[in-house]
């Protein structure tokens, strides 16, 4: 989630003011809201504070904002005003006790609103604004009843309710980032037309390259923003330009809209400070003293990409697990560079390991970046989400054979920080992983086989695989498989403990190769290589990444296949002989005719004579 510096906006002096109604909401974007909610009947209370100095003499007549559902589903619509959120024990209850103002509202037409007996005018004071309300009857719309918008402003949004958050809290950076869509009733002053600008809190280019650099224009008067003249400077670089909306920016405070404008090539590394300033406003002069602001510029070797390390905890034997390896397959083929996934098994004949870098406390479980602990369904939305933040840390990862046996891998990783980091206890992690895994005797367990009221929980085409393959399930391809965990906990001083901005530092770490075998499984006299994991070293990656002092992933990177270029099941060398013959099977190995859409075992027999087997999605 991208991150602003939320300026404030100056009283503007323009002699064009005019007495008007206008709305105030942290929904600065001005989208659709998404929905919060404890999933429990209790009493909500929802509040956000104001404390701009551009609104000092503004009256807040009321509120109003969106609660899904039926009215039926909700009692005691109010909203009040406060200067400090409090709660008090009332009956056994903690109830929120507003000091200023508290008044009934009502609930039509999917909005609950409300409007103060009297206007409150605002001062140099915060003031926190807010709504209350009642889950009297448990729906689906019931459940998640709050409404709320992306994004971190600090005063965007506190929670409290009667049976689950105790105490007031500020949720504005709960799930990487959310805000309350309420929606505050001014009356005042306001110039027809005035606008802020919004900078991101840390652009980064890359040295001696031009760029786009966006910044927001925040709305500040009454009528919308169609246009825009600003200017620029930054190092020994300075410009203008103007800016047309295709749709003009909204005539409710605090709207924004973005603008782009190419930024010259810059050459030394390092950070610096740019400042963009709104001169014309709709065509005439901007008075408003948050016309003006800088932020941080910097010129970097490399641009680091986010890429949440997500590890999935699996088992043949456990029946709901399919829904960890659908949500991986799922995103390899829609994130292929991106997407870094690592599948612990335990207790099979793929487990290497019982000692875990996260504790599940059951299967199927998942995790992203060490952090957060999520139900593997949820791993592409959660994924999607967790890489919006602003990564701090690139990386890169090579790894390669030491010899013709590869029966030793040396893996080298880079690393650079775009901050100093004193005393940062950062290190390297690395985690061996196999794509291709496949074997006769390997059944996975699957509750999904005509559970049509579960398959919802899937991706397609997945959905179709564990809903008709039956259980167990033979002929799946195993990817993403932990195979060596000896540093998956981080290497001991793999980096310094101070790290430098823009400082390249490279660790690398080796690895005994010449066979993978599996704890579950115990070898015989007879048979002495039965736990042997039947991994194609050609299909053997390295996930590397950096740990922070607490334990937490900060960024990942798989490398190329140690067998040739690519990343990921998708990018196998082709082989040069001619196909001659393509038979489909499905999952039970049944020869299939006429495929559909789905997941099958394709086998190619080439000129040569030889064999080609590939697992392949048909759409």
């Amino acid at each position: 989630m991208k991150k602003f510096y939320l300026l404030a906006l100056a009283a503007a002096t323009a002699a064009s003011a005019l007495a008007t109604d206008l709305e105030f909401s942290y929904n600065y974007s001005n989208v659709a809201p998404g929905y919060y909610g404890t999933k429990k009947k209790e009493n909500y209370d929802v509040a956000i504070c104001i404390e701009n100095p551009a609104l000092i003499g503004t009256k807040i007549t009321g509120v109003k904002v969106q609660l899904p559902g039926d009215a039926s589903l909700y009692a005691a619509p109010s909203a009040f005003l406060t200067s400090e959120l409090v709660v008090e024990r009332v009956d056994g209850v903690r109830v929120n006790v507003p000091d200023i103002a508290s008044v009934a509202g009502s609930i039509a037409d999917g909005y609950l609103t409300a409007t103060f007996d009297e206007p409150y005018t605002l001062t140099a004071d915060p003031v926190y604004v807010g709504y209350s309300f009642e889950v009297s009857e448990l729906q689906e719309a019931s459940k998640l009843p709050v409404a709320i918008v992306p994004g971190t402003d600090p005063k965007g949004f506190f929670f409290h309710s009667s049976r689950t958050q105790l105490k007031w809290a500020d949720y504005s950076e709960k799930d990487n980032g959310m805000q309350s869509a309420m929606i505050v009733l001014l009356d005042g002053s306001f110039p027809t037309s005035s606008a802020g600008v919004s900078l991101p809190q840390r652009t980064v280019f890359l040295a001696d390259k031009p760029g786009e650099y966006s910044f927001d224009v925040v709305n500040a008067g009454s009528d919308p923003i169609s246009s825009v003249a600003y200017s620029w400077s930054v190092a020994d670089l300075s410009g203008e330009g103007e800016y047309t909306f295709e749709t003009p920016i909204p005539a409710s405070l605090g709207s924004k809209g973005a603008v782009t404008f190419e930024l010259p090539a810059i050459s030394g590394i390092g950070y610096y400070d740019i400042s963009v300033k709104i001169d014309k406003v709709n065509g005439t002069a901007n008075i408003n003293g948050g016309a003006e602001a800088s932020s941080a510029l910097a010129i970097s070797s490399i641009i680091p990409v986010n890429r949440p390390l997500v590890e999935e905890y699996t088992g043949l034997w456990c029946g709901w697990c399919p829904r960890g390896y659908a949500a991986l397959e799922y995103m390899k083929e829609e994130e292929p560079e991106d997407f870094v996934a690592v599948a612990w098994h335990n207790s099979d004949a793929m487990a290497v390991t019982y000692s875990f870098p996260n504790s599940p406390r059951g299967l199927p479980a998942a995790y992203i970046n060490r952090d957060l602990s999520i139900d593997p369904g949820e791993i592409p939305a959660s994924w999607e989400t967790s890489r919006q933040n602003m990564a701090d840390i690139a990386l890169d990862c090579t790894a390669r054979y030491t010899d013709d046996t590869k029966s030793t891998l040396e893996a080298t990783v880079n690393v650079i920080s775009l901050s100093n980091v004193e005393d940062a206890g950062y290190t390297v992690g690395y985690i061996l992983v196999a794509d291709g895994l496949k074997d006769p005797t390997y059944m996975q367990t699957n509750y999904y086989a005509g559970n049509a009221a579960q398959s919802a929980t899937l991706p397609a085409p997945w959905d179709d695989v564990f809903l008709n393959g039956g259980s167990p399930i033979f002929g799946l391809v195993y990817n993403d498989v932990a195979i060596n965990n000896e540093f998956a906990g981080g290497m001991r001083n793999s980096l310094p403990s101070d790290i430098k901005a823009f400082e390249t530092m490279t660790t690398s770490a080796e690895f005994n190769t010449a066979d993978f075998r599996s704890v579950y499984l115990r070898p015989t006299d007879d048979e002495p290589d039965l736990n042997v994991i039947p991994v194609d070293k050609d299909k053997v990656r390295v996930i590397a990444y950096v740990i922070d002092g607490q334990g937490k992933v900060i960024n990942s990177v798989s490398s190329e296949y140690l067998g040739g270029p690519g990343v990921g099941v998708s990018t196998v060398a082709a082989d040069n002989a001619a196909v001659v013959e393509t038979r489909y099977y499905d999952l039970q190995g049944r020869l299939v005719a006429n495929p559909a859409a789905g997941l099958f075992i394709k086998t190619e027999r080439l000129a040569d004579g030889s064999l080609r087997t590939t697992k392949t999605i048909l759409r």
